[in-house]
């Protein structure tokens, strides 16, 4: 009994199994197309909102600083030092006694000139009485001339024509006088050379010449001054600033820097003085900060690390640097805009760490791909997802 009922339901298993099989499809209609559905061709990705910013930011320049006025001195007439008042290391004032000369040549010369003076002073009052003399003799001709008869015409006009010779006589040795005067003069001037004074107040830095050398403005010893003064009170602090960064230079600003004798110090100087003209060589501009070293803690010569600042004077673009795309023929940022990639040519200004300023035809509020790729074609469908703003 237990066979038979096993049978019977193996034999029912396998009359379904055949019908089914041959039993016609029934045919099934595909569900309506949903939005979702059609989204899903779109590319998801993230994208920002594009929003103009003021760029600021600060960069590390070399620098050197140097005194804001240095001289050689140098005398101005030829002579032997006498003495040096200064050393190395001396602070001086406008106008101090720093050296004094001798030149006998120049002695000399002033005692010649001082002889011709006086024969020119003696010359000059021989003339005068004798044009004194020569006048009384024409006055008195003159008055005894009123008598008719008693001085002839001749001899009155002899008499003046005397007077007028002895005038002019008295003025060309007055002038003579005047040119031999002046002549002492000049030389007593020059004589006031052989004091070396400083032309500004300052530190003495070089002192190389001692007593008994000879010096000059031409010729023998004049190859070396006798001090070096500079002014280091005030210094000048010379930066050359890359062409690209010209246009945020602002006259007045105050700038930071360091030395290495002084890492944990801060000093600070003032944007001065910019050259207005670009080197051609490295193209850069130099720049002079002014700065006050009153404590003369800061020399010559060092060098600084300044930390210029760099600014634009409007607000630009700044987007994250993913968003930017670099290729060989162009680079190019890519606006969504009906859910399609626009490419747009841009160019690139200032960088920021993940940061850079581009230029192109974009507007505030345009939605840029925030990791662009130059694998979403032109026409590309995307389904942007809005990030934060990216200023």
């Amino acid at each position: 009994m237990r066979y038979l009922t096993t049978y019977v339901l193996a034999a029912g298993l396998i009359l379904g199994l055949t019908l089914s099989g041959c039993a016609s499809p029934t045919p099934v209609n595909p569900p309506p197309t949903t939005e979702a559905q059609a989204d899903a061709a779109s590319i998801p990705v993230d994208a920002f909102s594009l929003q103009k910013s003021t760029f600021s930011k600060s960069l590390k320049f070399p620098g050197e600083l140097s005194p804001y006025e240095t001289v050689d001195v140098y005398p101005k007439v030829e002579g032997f030092i006498q003495q040096v008042y200064v050393d190395r290391g001396s602070h001086v004032h406008q106008g101090q006694l720093l050296a004094s000369l001798v030149a006998p040549e120049l002695e000399a010369k002033i005692a010649e000139a001082l002889s011709k003076v006086k024969e020119a002073e003696a010359a000059d009052s021989e003339a005068q009485a004798k044009y004194l003399a020569n006048k009384g003799v024409y006055d008195r001709l003159h008055e005894a001339s009123k008598v008719q008869g008693v001085i002839s015409e001749n001899e009155l006009a002899n008499a003046k024509m005397a007077v007028q010779a002895a005038a002019a006589h008295v003025e060309s040795l007055k002038g003579a006088r005047m040119a031999a005067l002046a002549n002492v003069h000049s030389l007593q001037e020059i004589k006031g050379y052989l004091q070396i004074r400083s032309p500004i107040e300052g530190i003495i830095t070089e002192r190389d010449l001692h007593p008994g050398a000879l010096v000059g403005p031409s010729g023998a010893g004049a190859d070396q001054p006798i001090v070096k003064i500079q002014q280091i009170s005030h210094l000048r602090l010379l930066v050359s600033i890359p062409e690209r960064y010209y246009g945020g230079i602002k006259l007045g600003s105050h700038v930071p820097f360091t030395v290495s004798a002084y890492p944990a110090r801060a000093f600070q100087g003032v944007i001065s003085r910019p050259a207005y003209a670009v080197n051609e060589k490295n193209r850069t501009e130099t720049v002079e900060i002014d700065v006050s070293n009153q404590d003369a803690a800061l020399s010559p010569g060092m060098y600084a690390e300044v930390q210029w600042p760099v600014q634009r004077q409007g607000s630009t673009f700044m987007v994250p640097t993913s968003a930017v795309v670099f290729t060989t023929e162009r680079t190019f940022v890519e606006r969504i805009r009906d859910a399609k990639v626009e490419w747009v040519n841009v160019h690139k200004g200032f960088t920021d760490e993940d940061r850079i300023e581009i230029f192109g035809d974009l507007q505030p509020g345009d939605q840029l791909v925030l990791k662009g790729s130059d694998e979403y074609r032109e026409g590309s469908k995307l389904s942007p997802h809005l990030v934060a703003n990216q200023k």
